[in-house]
């Protein structure tokens, strides 16, 4: 069954739409974890006609949300959603903490394990290319 994903170009809000035609269900490590997890991927998938599409290799610049053809959502990455500020309170010195228990709180959890397996992934295929850091 087909998908849709919504791909977000996080330093404008901008968002594209690309029709997927095979399953989710196959496709989903590819997004979360292989090829199309990768910024520079999405920018290739985002950018339309004749647009340049150059963006480096991380995982900060492009966030999706995936829903089926019906319209029900399958995934969707924290960073595809603005920042709710009424889950955040100030401490009086201007800085900004989470209330606890909040969704938000939860979220940044799953945002960050994803952001650590998609830095895995990365550097997996860092070494297998026979790089090495400096």
């Amino acid at each position: 069954m087909p998908y849709i994903v919504h791909i977000k170009r996080l330093a404008t809000s901008t968002v594209r739409t690309r029709v997927e035609n095979s399953e989710w269900r196959v496709d989903s490590r590819l997004w979360t974890h292989g090829s199309r997890a990768c910024d520079c991927a999405r920018a290739l998938l985002f950018a339309q006609d004749e647009e340049a599409a150059i963006c480096a290799c991380g995982i900060s610049d492009y966030a999706i949300r995936v829903a089926s053809a019906d319209g029900t959502e399958l995934y969707c990455e924290d960073a595809f959603e603005p920042i709710d500020e009424e889950l955040l309170a100030c401490d009086g010195e201007g800085e900004a903490e989470m209330i606890a228990g909040s969704p938000m709180g939860e979220g940044l959890g799953a945002f960050a394990r994803q952001t650590l397996d998609r830095l895995a992934v990365q550097i997996s295929q860092y070494r297998r290319a026979g790089r090495t850091a400096s």
